[in-house]
């Protein structure tokens, strides 16, 4: 589900599920030649399922995220050293709820750049 909305968004897929020695990238595309890797969650309905979805996104949780991106930037080809400096990089949250008996029964919540990723010139 989130890969189709990135996707009919506009975004490249690059990888699914990419691991290396820092953790693991639920989603890579490319988007106006930057790089975005997505964190996906997932919970069935309940009353603080809006307020629990994004919280196991901690701190350290977040600071693996910066650093899979950031092996993923180095170990995909984007040409020269200078072109990879010049290319942007954002980390989003893509949460989606399920209720089977509510009239709608999928909320999507996407939090767009929601891990803020340190410059890297």
């Amino acid at each position: 589900m989130a890969c189709a909305w990135y996707l009919k968004n506009g975004y490249r897929l690059l990888r699914h599920n990419w691991r290396c020695a820092a953790g693991e990238a639920d989603l890579i595309f490319e988007y106006q030649s930057g790089l975005v890797l997505v964190e996906v969650k997932g919970r069935l309905s309940s009353p603080m399922a809006g307020e629990l979805l994004f919280a196991g996104i901690n701190h350290k949780k977040q600071q693996r995220l910066v650093r899979v991106a950031e092996i993923f930037a180095a170990f995909y080809d984007w040409g020269d050293y200078e072109e990879v400096k010049a290319r942007s990089l954002r980390i989003d949250l893509f949460g989606v709820i399920v209720d089977p008996g509510a009239p709608e029964p999928i909320r999507i919540y996407c939090e767009q750049a929601a891990v803020e990723v340190p410059y890297r010139r």
